[in-house]
């Protein structure tokens, strides 16, 4: 059946329509995006060198896993974590830190993961 129907027959089998369905991934995109508590981060990958993530997670582990599963080589690296009660003004701050110096692309930024660290360890510790 299920390979007749496809995700329909699977929807059904779990009692799911698929407006419900959609209803359902509002509702836990809206929770998860009401955690303000995290950490900030420094991902960095030798593909790309000199360039630097920083970014924002509710755990940083857990994104570094996310980002493993993009390259078959399994080489980004988590270099830096800054625990925070807010991520989102916590990485806002890293990133205005950051640009104001160093070419930025989206989260990335053009600078040794060194340097990075290095601006952000003693602000972004009395910010948070």
């Amino acid at each position: 059946m299920y390979k007749t129907k496809g995700m329909e027959a699977a929807f059904e089998a779990m009692n799911l329509v698929p407006n419900r369905l959609e209803e359902i991934k509002y509702t836990v995109q809206k929770l998860f995006d009401e955690v303000r508590k995290g950490q900030v981060y420094i991902i960095i990958n030798p593909a790309f060198p000199g360039w630097c993530k920083v970014g924002m997670a509710v755990d940083a582990e857990d994104r570094l896993k996310q980002y493993q599963t993009s390259s078959p080589y399994r080489d980004y690296e988590l270099i830096a974590t800054y625990d925070t009660s807010d991520r989102r003004k916590a990485e806002k701050f890293a990133h205005d830190l950051l640009e104001k110096k160093h070419e930025r692309r989206g989260e990335w930024f053009y600078i040794q993961h060194p340097v990075a660290t290095a601006i952000l360890e003693l602000p972004m510790r009395e910010h948070l």
